[in-house]
């Protein structure tokens, strides 16, 4: 619902005067948006992987346990572009304990049989929006997320460098499919090697693999090392960022400056509540509002 009103508008002290022709705009926003997440897994099975493979059947499927409770769908796919689309799925709709056994059986079944051919990025790919994407998953307006795991870098194996798919050559490819709001929203997450500390003492260099740090850079997303005991903050983090509730609503029209209003179910926000980002336009809330929360803002706006 939104209204506009023309206004002779009086200031209060935390308000700039606005033009004497602006208008006073309402949004109100009910809150009914608890996304499904989507979650693609892409692990390798190539054979240098067979030191940890019984080590990830037990530490990944406890990123179930963390998204327990919440609306998913998950998805696992291998390194090995031969393996094709075979995509073992799991769900919020079974236990969890029985998607956690799931997950570990998928792990298990792509086990490190792997030809050696590894492409991280370019099965991400294809998982969510190239062959293997058949138009019902990802699910539309749903939380889209990847994590790919991987003990070497990406396409290491490669014999032709222009085949590689870089992170650049990933967002083209997948705006080109769904779009750039889609790919705005898009969080990837990788649990791969961070020399020197999880390749041994042969390790050249203490950084990144660099296509998995522009993958991070692009997407907002997050590294964790391989070698790490367990992956409980990454997964933590993966639950709070694609399942967590709105944070943020856009605004039909660029407001003045300090004369935006906000109250929740009738009780006022202070502004140190929020954040106004008048160029967007858009409203970010500290806190994170309550599913079924009623939102009011109100505002001014230059119509011309």
């Amino acid at each position: 619902f939104a209204a506009c009103t023309k206004s002779s508008f009086r200031p209060s002290s935390s308000f700039e005067v606005p033009p004497a022709d602006s208008e006073k705009h309402t949004q109100t926003f009910s809150i009914q948006y608890l996304r499904q997440a989507d979650i693609l897994v892409v692990v390798d099975n190539s054979g240098s992987m067979r030191e940890e493979h019984n080590k990830m059947k037990e530490k990944l499927p406890v990123l179930v346990q963390k998204i327990a409770g919440k609306d998913w769908t998950m998805k696992v796919i291998s390194t090995d572009p031969k393996d094709g689309c075979l995509l073992p799925s799991m769900s919020s709709q079974q236990s969890t304990q029985n998607a956690m056994l799931d997950f570990k059986e998928a792990i298990e079944d792509l086990g490190v049989r792997g030809s050696g051919i590894e492409k991280q990025i370019m099965r991400a790919h294809e998982g969510i929006a190239g062959r293997c994407h058949k138009g019902h998953w990802p699910q539309e307006n749903s939380n889209v997320a990847i994590l790919i795991v991987s003990d070497e870098g990406n396409d290491q194996n490669r014999n032709n460098t222009a085949s590689r798919m870089t992170p650049a050559k990933f967002k083209d490819a997948v705006v080109n499919t769904f779009g750039e709001q889609f790919f705005k929203e898009l969080k990837v997450y990788l649990i791969v090697p961070k020399p020197p500390a999880c390749q041994g003492d042969s390790a050249s260099s203490d950084q990144w693999n660099e296509d998995y740090q522009d993958f991070k850079n692009l997407t907002n997303g997050k590294l964790e090392a391989i070698c790490h005991s367990n992956y409980d903050n990454l997964f933590s983090l993966i639950s709070n960022e694609i399942l967590s509730q709105l944070k943020s609503v856009s605004l039909k029209y660029k407001p003045i400056k300090n004369s935006v209003e906000i109250d929740i179910d009738g009780k006022k926000l202070s502004s140190n509540e929020y954040r106004v980002h008048y160029e967007k336009p858009e409203i970010t809330f500290n806190t994170t509002p309550t599913n079924g929360d009623t939102i009011t803002i109100t505002y001014y706006y230059d119509p011309n």
